[in-house]
């Protein structure tokens, strides 16, 4: 390895006599010899792990007995101290197990078969339970179990090449983050949901889509679950009632599906293995990517695949067609930025498409026009924290659904027939006539006189979306002026809560 003279020394004296302690809250244990291992936690020790370990993984590959991606052997992966053994039949498993054994012997260490276990993909139900009977696993003399899913490097394995298991268990630590960070304030008004939003994208999801890079052929039941966790996170993070609709929730803190974030994580790695100098990982890489390319795989399952498909949904097939006419492809950062912008085109693309559609949002759509930022209310929020009760009914108001086409209900406060409860209360309700002079007062007062004439002049639908945040007032008002009114709505509905929260409307949502 090149290493001799002073360093090797050097590096044989740091070993001799090594005694080590362990420590625990302030108190040293006494010391005591340390005659085989390395150091725990020493700079030199994985280097030095490697080293030892090597003859090892050598051993295997020579062995001939390993799996291979056409002539590149990759039949024993090996994550720091744990080795996994791939072969394409039980034989070629149980002689690569003997080896092991074998090597253990020589260099006086000992596998723990305890810690150890067999697994067979790809067999039908009924021939799985029929064999796994038959199947013995040994390590020398000690047995190993088999078992029908296994957790790798944080990534559960499925026997039947199921991925139902690691989905559920993704959902699951995706709730389980968000709870667990509750405590210090995800709740109604509480910390600034836009800062619960970053709290939920830097903790939560990646927690829950760990190994995402590598999650193939996901079901539309799969991801439909996952995306049911992430509305789930979005109404605790907002306070919204469980009905809101998903769209709404979602879109308000600027958040997109979770299949885009998997979609993001799998492009990001596609790059990654582009740029990658060779070596082992970069062969299989290519060898998969050519066997695809020139039709050469039966079935086509598995990365390149998969990322083939999101290539081309998002329309960045020619970068990949381009790497192998030519070997070239963008930079790590270059990349990012890439993936990023057209990920963020598409979904708003589809978000727009979904809810141009639906009758629920003909309100919301002009209340808020863009998917990747959050609503102006909890902008203002985060600027006046003091509003956060009042913008937080203000935006609840937001997510209210219209009334069927010409159901008309009678008003409890003031008997007039209504349709749509938010015009009525804004514009029509003799119970708030004292309330609503005071806030037409105050945006006089306050507000330029052209945009408080322009809202004047306003249909009594488009009146009470502008009060509600939509800014489609020709001219445009000033910023300033448009926080204003914000503030001035919020305080309004502060004095007319009691009666909005005994509305029928409120109620059912």
């Amino acid at each position: 390895m090149g290493i001799n003279g002073k360093l090797w020394r050097l590096i044989k004296d740091s070993y001799i006599d090594m005694k080590s302690a362990v420590s625990v809250d302030g108190m040293i244990s006494r010391w005591f010899s340390m005659k085989q291992s390395v150091r725990q936690g020493g700079v030199l020790s994985s280097f030095l792990y490697l080293a030892y370990i090597n003859t090892l993984l050598k051993k295997l590959e020579n062995s001939n007995n390993g799996a291979c991606v056409e002539n590149v052997f990759c039949g024993n992966p090996t994550q720091a101290d744990d080795i996994t053994l791939l072969s394409l039949t039980k034989n070629g498993i149980d002689r690569m197990l003997d080896i092991c054994y074998d090597y253990s012997c020589f260099c006086r260490f000992n596998f723990n078969a305890t810690k150890s276990a067999g697994m067979v993909f790809g067999e039908t139900t009924v021939t799985h339970k029929r064999l796994k009977a038959l199947r013995s696993w040994k390590l020398g003399a000690s047995p190993m179990e088999e078992h029908d899913k296994i957790t790798h490097v944080g990534v559960i394995l499925s026997a039947n090449l199921s991925s139902s298991e690691r989905t559920n268990s993704a959902c699951s630590k995706g709730r389980s983050a968000l709870m667990s960070i509750m405590g210090i304030g995800i709740k109604i008004y509480g910390i600034n949901p836009i800062t619960s939003t970053n709290l939920y994208q830097k903790i939560c999801l990646p927690s829950a889509l760990y190994g995402s890079e590598l999650w193939n052929s996901l079901t539309q039941t799969e991801l439909l679950q996952l995306e049911k966790m992430q509305r789930f996170c979005a109404k605790k993070i907002q306070s919204l009632h469980w009905r809101t609709r998903s769209d709404m929730c979602t879109s308000l803190i600027g958040l997109i599906r979770v299949e885009a974030h998997i979609d993001n994580s799998k492009l990001r790695f596609l790059g990654r293995l582009c740029n990658m100098p060779p070596m082992l990982c970069k062969s299989i890489f290519l060898t998969r990517l050519f066997s695809f390319k020139l039709n050469c795989t039966v079935r086509k399952l598995g990365f390149i695949p998969d990322v083939h498909r999101i290539l081309k949904k998002y329309g960045l097939l020619n970068y990949l067609e381009t790497f192998t006419d030519t070997g070239s492809f963008p930079r790590k950062q270059i990349w990012k930025i890439i993936v990023r912008d057209r990920i963020r085109e598409y979904e708003q693309n589809q978000w727009q498409q979904r809810i141009s559609t639906d009758p629920d949002f003909d309100r919301f759509r002009l209340l808020h026009t863009k998917l990747n930022e959050p609503s102006i209310l909890w902008k203002i929020a985060l600027r006046k924290p003091g509003l956060v009760p009042q913008l937080s009914l203000l935006l609840r108001l937001c997510t209210l659904t219209p009334a069927a086409d010409n159901e008309l209900n009678e008003c409890y406060k003031c008997g007039l027939m209504y349709n749509d409860v938010l015009v009525h209360l804004f514009t029509a309700c003799h119970a708030l006539d004292e309330i609503r002079n005071q806030f037409w007062s105050f945006i006089i007062d306050n507000c330029d006189v052209e945009y408080s004439t322009s809202l004047n002049q306003l249909s009594d639908e488009m009146c009470t979306c502008a009060m509600l945040g939509a800014n489609f007032l020709a001219p445009d008002p000033p910023h300033h002026d448009t926080y204003k009114l914000l503030t001035a709505v919020a305080t309004f509905f502060n004095k007319a809560r009691s009666m909005i929260l005994a509305t029928e409307c409120m109620k059912q949502n």
